[in-house]
């Protein structure tokens, strides 16, 4: 695949602003952008490059409700409920060689009807999720 993203975040909060998603298609490139608001919960879309991400700061134990806006069509908007919960983890099976002495929060974002939408799981220390599952793919953070 000849894609790439670029993720763009406000200074202020870290929070994503922007991606801008270029594919080639029947030999020209096509880019796609996309905006977000402050303080919702962001889902990868339209690529395989992960960028799902919770709304920081993380407090464990919690459950917030957000109110989402999805633009369907220039003409027709969606509004959704998505739920936050973020709670300790201490066993994580897709994780089975992470050191007990690194502390994990699992943070798990469900739309209304409960269906699942991301997991992930962050160490305190690490910028960006150890692990992380979608609809669509799972994915891990490699350090080297």
């Amino acid at each position: 695949l000849k894609l790439s993203v670029r993720l763009m975040y406000r200074l202020k909060d870290l929070s994503l602003a922007r991606a801008e998603i270029t594919k080639t298609r029947r030999g020209k490139q096509v880019v796609k952008v996309l905006t977000y608001e402050r303080d919702i919960p962001i889902l990868t879309e339209q690529t395989l490059t992960p960028y799902d991400k919770p709304v920081f700061p993380l407090h464990h134990p919690s459950s917030t409700d957000f109110s989402v806006t999805r633009e369907v069509s220039p003409e027709l908007k969606a509004t959704e409920t998505i739920r936050q919960e973020v709670r300790p983890a201490y066993a994580v099976a897709e994780l089975p060689d992470w050191p007990g002495d690194r502390k994990l929060i699992e943070v798990k974002c469900t739309a209304g009807d409960g269906t699942l939408i991301f997991i992930q799981y962050w160490n305190k220390n690490l910028p960006w999720p150890v692990y992380g599952q979608n609809r669509n793919m799972k994915y891990w953070l490699v350090e080297r």
